[in-house]
């Protein structure tokens, strides 16, 4: 299994370093976040949309319930709080157009 393919939080080393080079997106400004989740959507365009949104609350939810999203103090210092905001703001869209 690759690094970056589980981003278990437990990681050390150099293999947490790359988990979080890998999560950095997620602290991405608000509109390129957007984008990134867009490009998430259209990657899965073949599940349909309840599926999906179900799907994408749980990935996101299992970040948010993390005690830090990132495993380095470097990032943790410069994204965690950027990161929390981005997927508390996906989460809320998803759940809201969930309830439609």
């Amino acid at each position: 299994m690759s690094s970056t393919s589980h981003h278990d939080a437990a990681e050390v080393g150099d293999r947490g370093l790359i988990c979080d080079v890998d999560l950095a997106i997620l602290a991405a400004p608000e509109e390129r976040y957007r984008r990134y989740e867009a490009d998430i959507r259209r990657e899965y365009a073949h599940v349909p949309e309840p599926l999906y949104r179900l799907g994408r609350r749980r990935v996101l939810a299992r970040f948010l319930r993390r005690q830090h999203i990132y495993q380095t103090a470097h990032f943790r210092d410069r994204l965690e709080a950027r990161a929390r905001a981005n997927l508390a703001a996906v989460m809320a869209t998803l759940r809201s157009a969930h309830a439609r």
